[in-house]
């Protein structure tokens, strides 16, 4: 939120991006549960390979399950704030704005980040709900706060 605040989106979405990540792999864990025990063992070089963002989302395609974070988001998100195009417009969210270097608070660029934000979160605690062993009070409030991370997408 900070640096939404200070006008930084590209730099906010880039860190969405690795949430995003997780929340792909902890759905994965939800719907295949040998995959967590497979993570935790393999080597460093096999767990790239096979959990890499793009083996989870194809595993999670394979099981049916819909990602939480799609391969048409996960490479808007990629293009905008991580991998420079030759169509990248730095911290361009407002229609009528140019693009920029520094931080230029935008009203659509800090919408944008919240609704990411809170899909992102949302998405992770939806896992959480289902991964951890918690007492059902404790899942409550997290779906709780769940809902209203949704609320804002």
């Amino acid at each position: 939120m900070l640096l939404s605040k200070a006008g930084r989106y590209d730099e906010a979405i880039s860190l969405i991006r690795s949430i995003a990540e997780i929340a792909n792999l902890f759905a994965l864990f939800v719907n295949d549960p040998t995959s967590f025990s497979d993570w935790k063992t393999y080597s460093e070089n096999k767990r790239r390979s096979k959990f890499s963002p793009v083996k989870v989302r194809e595993r999670l395609e394979l099981l049916n399950v819909i990602p939480p974070c799609d391969s048409e988001r996960y490479s808007w998100f990629c293009e905008v704030a991580v991998h420079v195009t030759p169509h990248t417009k730095p911290q361009m969210y407002q229609s009528n704005a140019r693009p920029s270097v520094g931080a230029i608070f935008q009203e659509d660029g800090f919408k944008k980040v919240i609704k990411e934000l809170s899909l992102a979160l949302a998405s992770v605690s939806s896992a959480v709900i289902e991964l951890a062993k918690l007492e059902d009070s404790k899942r409550s409030e997290i779906a709780k706060h769940t809902n209203i991370l949704l609320s804002f997408t």
